[in-house]
């Protein structure tokens, strides 16, 4: 008789296979088959697919749903096409179909991570977050800063001195439009409110609590921040500045991956992702630089606050 080993959570189940004659077969059979089954589900590549198909499906789902909602198709296309654009329309249609999208996204994550044993707010096994939840969001600026001047000063000089490559066409309509309460509104919607939320819950809670029971902390922050990077479509080009700016998406997966990590919170990637995505005035760019220095110092006093914790528990996700 041959035997195929199987484990479950430290269980092991031997299943025959071949031609062996006993009541028992099918019973074996059917646990391998289970077993077998399982064990895919929770393997590497399961665990990076998951989430990608779950964008795929639920991306395409809520497009159609988002047409029974009311929404006409080729609305906000025309809606865009409006000089000035109609920033209310638009920030109506975005609520709604960001609100379908995330929705489902969130629910069946919320879903997976609790049949996998962790919540989406609290992905890295351990007692809570490391420091104070008032320091949490000041330590989600401080590593915002150096992230937010990596991208917003090649975007000032390229729309200031000289054109660097292609630019994705809503930042052209941002730059040149009235801010106006409804430029707002839409942009709180589409960018800076609800976005930084409903992503970190997914990428930095789901996507990274998925990759911590399977790899190292390492090649969890990379694989989530590649997976992130790869999601912003808009800079998938063989354009130099789009490349660049698929870089620094890359990078800031990479920031907010390591803080989960390193505080046990999702909050300072919340906060930062927030304060990456608020509009400014490119003119204000040059002078961010100085955000640098309480930046630095913030870390700084910080940094040593993050209660002590062995090294193999920080790699290991507790």
């Amino acid at each position: 008789m041959r035997l195929e080993l199987c484990r479950i959570k430290g269980h092991r189940f031997f299943a025959p296979l071949g031609n062996v004659q006993s009541r028992y077969t099918s019973h074996r059979v059917r646990m391998w088959g289970r077993c077998a089954t399982k064990v895919f589900f929770d393997s590497r590549v399961w665990l990076i697919l998951e989430p990608i198909l779950l964008l795929i499906v639920f991306g395409l789902l809520a497009r159609q749903l988002v047409v029974f909602s009311g929404v006409e198709a080729g609305a906000a296309d025309a809606a865009l096409l409006q000089s000035p654009p109609d920033w209310g329309a638009l920030a109506l249609m975005e609520g709604q179909s960001q609100g379908i999208k995330w929705g489902l996204l969130l629910a069946a994550a919320w879903f997976l991570a609790r049949v996998r044993g962790y919540r989406l707010t609290r992905p890295i096994n351990g007692d809570g977050p490391l420091l104070a939840v008032w320091q949490l969001p000041l330590f989600g600026l401080a590593i915002a800063v150096p992230l937010v001047l990596f991208a917003i000063l090649p975007r000032w000089y390229h729309f200031h001195i000289e054109p660097l490559g292609e630019a994705p066409p809503i930042w052209n309509l941002i730059y040149g439009a009235d801010w106006t309460i409804e430029f707002w509104l839409f942009m709180a919607v589409g960018s800076f409110a609800l976005i930084p939320v409903v992503e970190e819950l997914f990428f930095r809670g789901y996507f990274l609590g998925n990759l911590n029971r399977r790899f190292s902390a390492v090649w969890a922050v990379t694989l989530s921040a590649l997976v992130f990077a790869l999601v912003h479509l808009q800079y998938v080009s063989a354009d130099f500045f789009a490349l660049y700016n698929l870089v620094a998406v890359f990078l800031v997966g990479i920031v907010y991956a390591w803080s989960v990590y390193f505080t046990r919170s999702l909050l300072p990637a919340i906060t930062g992702h927030a304060f990456g995505n608020l509009p400014q005035p490119l003119e204000w760019a040059p002078y961010e630089v100085g955000l640098l220095l309480p930046a630095v110092a913030i870390l700084v006093w910080l940094v040593p606050r993050v209660r002590t914790m062995p090294a193999e528990r920080k790699l290991n996700g507790g």
